[in-house]
Order: C-alpha cells, then structure tokens, then sequence
C-alpha cells in the first residue's frame, strides 16, 4: 500500500497494522502511528456535536474526577508567574475541572472550549467564557492565556501540528502547556502490533509516543519541564515487548528520564516509555516558527 507522510514530522511512513477495515501507518523517523486516511472536519464536528458526549458519559466522567480537579486547579496555578492566571481547558468536556479552578478563587478568567453546545451552555451558565473550535481562535487574544490544558485531546485532532500552532499562539511567552493523554512506547519501525489500545475512529486519530509528542510541541516553542508515562506499566510493556525499540527510545528521548516525576515508575521513563497515559509539563517560549 502506499502511505501518506508523517502527520508530525513529514517523515516516510509504513504499514502497521489493520483495524477494522481501516489501515495504520508508522513513522521510520519519529514512530508515530496514525490512520493511513483521516476523517473531514466536518465529520469530526458532527460527532462530537450530536454523539460523542452522550455515549461517553462525560458528565458522569468529569464528576468523578472532581476530587482530582480540586488539587489539580491549584497545582497548575501554582507553576505560573500571574497571581491571577488566565486559564483554558481546551477540549473541556462537562466543566468540572472550570468549576474547581473557579471555587480556588485562583484565576482572574476561565475558558472552555468544546464542540458540544450542552457543555458550552452549562458552562456560561455557571460564568465561564465558553467557546467552540473556530470561535476560540477568531476570538480569543493572542498572548492572553498563561495556562492551556488538554485532557485528551491532542490525539483527536486531525492535523495537531497546524491545529496547536493556531492554538498555542493564544498563549503568553512564559505560559504553561499541561496535557494528558494516551502514550505508546517508542516501537520499531516494521513493528505490526496486533492490539492498539483506543484505536477508535473517528475519535482517537493519533497515537503518540514520547518522540513524536516532541516533535509536535518543541518547534512551537514548547520547552519540557516534566514528562512521564503512568498506569499499567507493566501490562503496557507485556503488550510490546518484542517491538520496543529502546535503543532508538533512549537515542532520540532518553533526555526525558531526567524530567520525571519522583512518582513516576522506572517502566514509565527512558528507554522503555511504558504506561496507558503521560504527563506533560511545559513552559511556553518565544515561537521559532
């Protein structure tokens, strides 16, 4: 078959592996792995307007992660220089994380973002400026925001690199970047993985691994502060051992082990990079591009 370029980095790409009826590349020179043919924007807009929030339960998801938002709002507060932070959740689901931050009395302004207009309506109602995709770039103020989250929401995207470029613009030099999401390990470039866990389309459109989280962020002038992989982490390696290159994992990202976090398991840092998710830190700096 023959396989578009790498939606990251531009470079070459493989077959990896068949799911469903629809094909997933890897990258030789990043390792990425992606949907050999992505979904229209439209078609990704109308699934998460009419589909996606009710047959995942979010409501129920973002109140049950309410004791994790109240420590997590003052956490992020907390690694900015603003006494009063502008922050927005990008991909917010139902607001709960905004409804925290707001109670912490911490933030000057809060922003949601999201497709689903329930969620945007909720979230007005309770004060937050609330935004879709399209409107929050014509709208929002470059340079204005010194916080950005991203809960999962990275690996949705169609096209990250053109997508967070717009994004990160909103965001003042010195600003936090905070994500979570899934990861994957760095694997060889002929590895065909039988299982790819969340290979749901058209929701999870990208599978990252610590290289290619990398090569997204850092031409945007995003500069790591900490990073690491968390949860099942042996069960994780299990799945791909075999396919793991560690080798490449420690040439190309070994440089991560030393921005763990003192909690992190040794499975979850360089070379092995094994776990269901990550957490990424990073400062803002001036764009080099």
């Amino acid at each position: 078959m023959t396989t578009p370029p790498c939606p990251i980095c531009s470079g070459g790409t493989e077959f990896c592996s068949t799911i469903g009826e629809r094909d997933l590349t890897i990258c030789g020179a990043c390792r990425h792995i992606s949907w050999a043919t992505m979904p229209s924007e439209r078609e990704v807009a109308e699934h998460y307007q009419s589909i996606y929030a009710e047959e995942n339960a979010q409501r129920e998801l973002q109140e049950a992660g309410r004791p994790h938002y109240q420590t997590h709002a003052l956490e992020l507060a907390g690694l900015v220089a603003s006494d009063r932070p502008v922050v927005a959740d990008y991909g917010c689901a139902w607001p709960v994380f905004l409804d925290e931050a707001l109670k912490s009395n911490h933030f000057s302004r809060l922003i949601g973002v999201d497709y689903d207009p329930a969620t945007r309506e909720h979230g007005a109602s309770l004060g937050f400026d609330m935004f879709d995709p399209v409107s929050f770039i014509d709208e929002v103020a470059d340079g204005s925001i010194d916080i950005i989250r991203f809960s999962h929401v990275i690996e949705h995207m169609i096209d990250p690199v053109s997508t967070m470029s717009e994004i990160l613009k909103k965001v003042s030099p010195g600003g936090l970047v905070y994500i979570t999401q899934p990861i994957f390990p760095v694997l060889f470039e002929d590895a065909r993985p039988q299982q790819i866990k969340d290979a749901v389309y058209p929701e999870h459109l990208h599978f990252f691994n610590p290289i290619s989280l990398h090569r997204l962020l850092e031409p945007l002038g995003c500069r790591t502060k900490t990073f690491w992989a968390f949860q099942k982490e042996g069960d994780v390696y299990n799945i791909y051992n075999g396919q793991i290159d560690a080798d490449y994992a420690e040439q190309e990202a070994g440089y991560l082990r030393s921005l763990r976090s003192q909690y992190s398991n040794p499975l979850g840092t360089s070379p092995w990079f094994c776990g269901e998710n990550l957490a990424y830190f990073a400062e803002l700096e001036q764009r080099s591009c």
